[in-house]
């Protein structure tokens, strides 16, 4: 794929059936929030943008947990597309350390991507806090006082993948309940970047650069991923997809239009 060319334009909020002062209110609310940007589009027209004094359009903005969608799922689609990866594949067909676990060797593509996979978070849990406590610490959000590998997930120590994969606990059969698990993502970035190989683009961040956000023109300038990091596994290039993708609210935007119209842009499917 080329570039497609692709601009916003502008209208009136009553122009596409929204109400301009209800808007206006509501942006009001957020600024006393501390919103920092609003770009607001209907019908590929914009209705409201603002941003605050110390931003801009182009601006890129933490987007926390939005990594999970803009990160993740695209990756996941983009490799679904190719005909690289099924999301009811079993997930040790691509880490060969869960061929061989009782539970581990049950989950599923699906199951990663979906947080029903059972692999503990790295969080405090409730447990953690309990344990804390007995220990004569009372904690409540206290990342010091997390078990070894879940402390070691958030410092990065070896690196999140390893840890996610050979120490993060399988806490229910897989596919029987739902839990946050921001581990259960890393090893969908993990499946994802091992199904990709025999592409060109063999990360998340390149396989997104050059198959989504070149294609439909968001500026190199205006996202990142992956905290900026890659980490080397089994010689693998991975790319963090839980949190850790900053995106402009235009390139953001951008990838909603896409997602909105089911992977074609201006004419063109690209997924």
């Amino acid at each position: 794929f080329g570039v497609f060319m692709f601009e916003w334009q502008g209208a009136k909020a009553e122009d596409v059936g929204m109400d301009g002062a209800k808007l206006e209110a509501m942006r009001e609310q957020l600024v006393e929030r501390q919103t920092k940007a609003l770009f607001v589009v209907r019908n590929d027209r914009v209705v409201m943008e603002w941003y605050a004094e110390d931003h801009s359009a182009t601006r890129k903005q933490g987007t926390a947990s939005l990594a999970k969608a803009l990160v993740g799922g695209m990756s996941l689609m983009l490799a679904m597309a190719e005909g690289m990866m099924d999301a009811d594949d079993l997930a040790c067909k691509y880490v060969p350390e869960w061929r061989d676990g009782r539970v581990r060797s049950k989950i599923t593509i699906r199951h990663l991507a979906t947080h029903s996979s059972g692999v503990e978070d790295a969080e405090l849990s409730q447990a953690d806090i309990d344990q804390a406590k007995a220990n004569g610490r009372d904690v409540s959000d206290d990342h010091m006082a997390l078990p070894a590998w879940k402390g070691g997930f958030w410092r990065k120590d070896p690196d999140p993948f390893t840890l996610s994969r050979d120490d993060a606990p399988i806490i229910f059969e897989p596919g029987k309940q739902y839990a946050y698990s921001n581990p259960g993502m890393a090893m969908l970035s993990y499946c994802v970047t091992v199904a990709v190989q025999s592409l060109p683009q063999k990360s998340v961040r390149s396989l997104l650069k050059e198959r989504v956000m070149d294609v439909i023109g968001v500026a190199e300038g205006e996202w990142s991923v992956g905290y900026g990091q890659t980490y080397e596994v089994n010689g693998l290039p991975l790319v963090a997809n839980w949190g850790g993708g900053s995106f402009s609210a235009r390139a953001t935007a951008r990838v909603g239009r896409l997602m909105l119209k089911k992977g074609n842009w201006e004419g063109a499917q690209i997924i």
